[in-house]
């Protein structure tokens, strides 16, 4: 059953993220501060496959809520998979002592407890892992020590075996808020009843290569709930894909706005067609075959007064025709919301109008695919 029937990617903050070109590795000519530039052919591209170079780390200009991001036109493959992780506090550049056990950060304000990750530019310090969350616990206001549970970190017991210091820059990444744990890019989408069992992904249950190729795709990740964050991590695990280099073209990030009530009957989606025919001199037509940008037009009835003014007036208000979202209008489909999500932007879409139940309106929406 259709819990909502769209989720819309505004209050963007995909332009008030700066993004680390230290955390992963990166192309010179692809660095990672593309990863909030609207020409999308301008991707960031790692040197390699290896976890240490598909990683990108975003900071917020201060502390800011999202629940929907997309990566768009990426070449993640059908065996790609990603992890998101939100970080409430800014990241603290530490060195680990293997004498005393400690990490040292000047002024980390850690609580007792605080979930963290440690990660570098070089080698990790010998016992502590890259990507595992441990749990600290302070000594002093510059010092504190890794534990592999809460339980620990509170009675200070069961501390890490720092065996070395390591090489390279080494960060602290503070206060875990959010993990995605690793979602798959391409997860299991039609049901054994939906296919013949001669169909080419009837054993997977996943998109066949076929069925991707072509196409500018979108990988969606809607969050459990509203989530407030500093830091935001993407690491990708896809050390097979055939091109060995992993390519992302933009990272969208919103608060999003789940659509109070669903769309009114009647509300179209498709395609606009933009090959040209030309015809020779001696009659034969041949066809220029173009990107084709998906579309909707619809409305929205019976929606909340409050919700008309503060979210959908303000969003064209505020988006005019010139700022792209997220775009995931079916996000319980399991089915084709892959197919479904894209980068969008407004195009006029008419006017608001009053019902004749007092504090209801519609809303009406017109987008299309940046392409």
């Amino acid at each position: 059953m259709t819990i909502y029937q769209a989720i819309k990617g505004v209050r963007r903050l995909t332009t008030l993220m700066t993004w680390d070109s230290a955390y992963g590795s990166y192309n010179g000519s692809y660095p990672a501060s593309n990863l909030t530039s609207l020409p999308l052919a301008r991707v960031s591209r790692s040197t390699n496959l290896t976890l240490a170079s598909t990683r990108w780390k975003g900071t917020a200009d201060t502390l800011r809520a999202m629940r929907l991001l997309g990566i768009i036109r990426h070449n993640i493959s059908l065996s790609g998979m990603v992890r998101v992780r939100l970080y409430v506090d800014t990241g603290l550049t530490c060195t680990a002592d293997s004498g005393t056990n400690l990490v040292s950060a000047t002024s980390h304000g850690l609580a007792n407890g605080a979930q963290v990750v440690i990660w570098t530019t070089g080698t990790m310090p010998g016992g502590i892992t890259s990507g595992t969350v441990y749990y600290a616990r302070s000594v002093t206001s510059g010092t504190f020590s890794l534990h592999l549970t809460y339980a620990d970190a509170i009675a200070n017991t069961n501390i890490v075996d720092i065996t070395s210091a390591g090489t390279g820059t080494h960060e602290v990444l503070r206060n875990l808020a959010y993990d995605s744990d690793w979602q798959e890019v391409w997860p299991v989408v039609y049901t054994d009843a939906s296919l013949e069992w001669e169909d080419d992904n009837w054993w997977s249950g996943k998109y066949t290569s076929e069925e991707i190729s072509g196409r500018n795709w979108t990988w969606p990740y809607l969050l459990s709930t509203l989530t407030s964050f500093r830091v935001i991590t993407i690491e990708v695990d896809d050390q097979t894909n055939a091109s060995g280099v992993i390519d992302i073209g933009m990272v969208e990030i919103a608060k999003g706005w789940v659509f109070g009530t669903n769309f009114t009957p009647g509300a179209q989606f498709g395609f606009r067609f933009r090959s040209r025919a030309v015809e020779s001199w001696g009659g034969v037509i041949e066809h220029e075959r173009l990107e084709k940008p998906r579309t909707f037009r619809g409305q929205i009835s019976m929606l909340d007064m409050d919700e008309v003014w503060g979210q959908a007036f303000e969003d064209l208000f505020q988006q005019d025709v010139t700022e792209p979202f997220l775009w995931m209008p079916h996000p319980d489909n399991n089915t084709h919301w892959l197919r479904n999500t894209f980068l969008a932007r407004n195009v006029d879409p008419g006017q608001f109008s009053y019902h004749a139940i007092q504090d209801v309106g519609t809303v009406p929406l017109a987008l299309e695919e940046v392409l």
